[in-house]
């Protein structure tokens, strides 16, 4: 998968990402903070205090080392992902992949509120005093959670993404 190869836009009717590589590559960048956000908070968190065998009054000051754990396993997690549908894709393929990434709106929607929950993570985690980092997984689950939640409050969204996605 070349990176820096531009596609040819005559090939394609509708408009395709320029270099399409990136695309996908973007997409499990954001798919490992993503993963690691959540085993970081739901797995790693909870073992590290089964293992100290002590629940600390503030949690989020004690987990150093969960931060490094978290991140490698969302990073390696989405790596051998993300590798076994790379590695067999044409140029073709690999165009058809990321136009349909980025034309997914309920892929992008995600995407887009976890970042925005990352950044108010770290942000709220530097003011605090307190770790940038496990705020900021925090705010990546919250942004997970708030898509899951309005594709639930708000049906008709729902559908209307999937609309988008087939047109």
């Amino acid at each position: 998968m070349n990176l820096l190869r531009k596609v040819d836009s005559e090939k394609y009717t509708d408009e395709m990402p320029e270099y399409p590589a990136q695309i996908i590559l973007k997409h499990m960048f954001n798919k490992g903070i993503q993963t690691g956000s959540v085993l970081g908070l739901f797995v790693v968190l909870p073992t590290a205090m089964v293992i100290r065998k002590n629940i600390p009054s503030f949690v989020w000051a004690q987990s150093q080392p969960q931060k490094i754990v978290s991140t490698t396993l969302g990073t390696v997690t989405a790596v051998c992902m993300g590798i076994p549908f790379t590695m067999g894709l044409t140029e073709e393929g690999v165009d058809d992949r990321a136009y349909r990434l980025v034309q997914n709106a309920n892929q992008n929607r995600v995407d887009t509120y976890s970042l925005i929950g990352l950044g108010a993570g770290i942000t709220a985690g530097y003011f605090t005093k307190q770790s940038p980092f496990i705020f900021g997984a925090t705010g990546v689950v919250a942004g997970i959670g708030y898509h899951l939640l309005l594709l639930q409050l708000q049906p008709s969204l729902g559908e209307k993404l999937k609309r988008q996605e087939s047109e």
